[in-house]
């Protein structure tokens, strides 16, 4: 898939030539999720794009990985991607999450750290995504449990 550009890809360019390939592929069969950019690298030879779902405002981690959609941009092509095609529907059934109150409680610690709070869903290949209190980790966490 060629990334439109007069030359090597801006940033821009990259992003959006898969968001349109993202939206194809994936965006259509979401129901009533909505992609949204999740992360976006620059890699030696390009760009690594990643888009996942969001439900009512809220992110949804699917599987490990946690994105709907990752691309490989390098010298001006789209040359690898992963989709994990999901749709989701409302329901009548509802996640039970911490109140406020209490999840504004387990905040503070994180807080004093820099880290925040957040809601999310979890979709691990099921029927189903379920809701919680989610604390993104900091890139420096990531590192360190990559180093394991």
């Amino acid at each position: 898939y060629l990334v439109p550009s007069q030359g090597t890809p801006t940033r821009f360019e990259a992003a959006e030539a898969c968001r349109q390939l993202a939206e194809r592929a994936a965006g259509a069969l979401a129901g009533a999720a909505r992609l949204y950019l999740r992360e976006m690298e620059q890699t030696a030879g390009g760009w690594r794009v990643d888009f996942g779902y969001c439900l009512d405002g809220a992110q949804v981690q699917v599987g490990e990985a946690g994105y709907a959609a990752s691309f490989l941009v390098e010298g001006g092509e789209i040359t690898q991607f992963t989709l994990q095609l999901r749709c989701y529907t409302d329901t009548e059934r509802r996640s039970i999450v911490l109140p406020e109150r209490l999840a504004a409680a387990a905040l503070e610690p994180l807080d004093r750290q820099g880290g925040e709070l957040l809601l999310a869903y979890w979709d691990t290949g099921g029927e189903t995504a379920s809701a919680g209190w989610a604390a993104p980790r900091t890139g420096e966490e990531a590192l360190a449990e990559a180093g394991r």
